[in-house]
């Protein structure tokens, strides 16, 4: 069932609904995506958007790119995937800015939910 869009609850005040809003943001793939593709993305993305103050996040996220790389070409897989994770961390704890301290998130979850898309197993098919 796909969700529908109520306009109606857009104007509606938080606290009638008694929640917070939060920037606390969720994203839905379906089944058939691959995972470590979107963790590459992540962090790219952070790569490409930083603003150069910090090494964590300026060489890091750069680092993270060349690592998942590796890792997905099965290149030491679990050095490659130990290194990633410490980097994720370097990049949480050392960051000055949100960017390079939220961008271990997706990339960890990712690592840890969905080890098949790094290849450490077969994918199983969108159907199954």
């Amino acid at each position: 069932m796909l969700f529908k869009y109520d306009p109606s609850l857009a104007v509606v005040p938080p606290t009638v609904l008694k929640m917070r809003l939060t920037w606390l943001t969720r994203v839905v793939f379906d089944d058939g995506v691959d995972m470590a593709a979107q963790a590459r993305f992540a962090m790219e993305f952070c790569a490409h958007e930083s603003c150069g103050k910090c090494t964590p996040c300026r060489i890091g996220s750069t680092r993270g790119v060349e690592t998942i790389d590796k890792i997905v070409a099965g290149t030491d897989r679990a050095a490659n995937t130990a290194l990633l994770e410490d980097l994720c961390q370097t990049l949480k704890f050392g960051s000055l800015c949100a960017l390079g301290g939220f961008t271990p998130y997706p990339v960890l979850s990712a690592l840890h939910h969905f080890p098949e898309d790094f290849g450490a197993g077969g994918k199983l098919a969108a159907a199954e």
